[in-house]
């Protein structure tokens, strides 16, 4: 197993996710885990090229109301197989800290 770099640990998520990615327009993902930093997100036959700046948009019921969160992200690195998709490690920037952990804080209890 090799060596982790990530700065915090990953949670298993089924979440689905818009991401807005000017050159080719709004795309569906799914996410698969998330931390407080970055996610991993399927975009199934879609491949985003790595540092693509994105739009992340997430629908989550919380106490039976939905709500969107938004959070810009980075494309970190890109792999997956044609069994698995495209899966691309995904970097959350530019964001209020506060907002950001209130917005992962809420994948997680939705995923939960």
């Amino acid at each position: 197993m090799g060596l982790e770099h990530r700065w915090n640990q990953r949670k298993p998520v089924q979440v689905q996710a818009i991401i807005l990615y000017p050159p080719l327009g709004l795309l569906r993902g799914r996410v698969l885990n998330v931390s407080a930093d970055g996610a991993l997100i399927d975009t199934g036959c879609i491949t985003l090229p790595p540092h693509a700046l994105v739009n992340l948009t997430f629908a989550l019921a919380i106490d039976g109301k939905q709500r969107l969160y938004q959070m810009a992200a980075m494309v970190m690195h890109q792999g997956g197989n044609r069994f698995h998709g495209n899966r691309h490690g995904m970097l959350f920037k530019d964001f209020a800290l506060e907002e950001a952990l209130s917005t992962v804080r809420a994948i997680m209890e939705a995923a939960a």
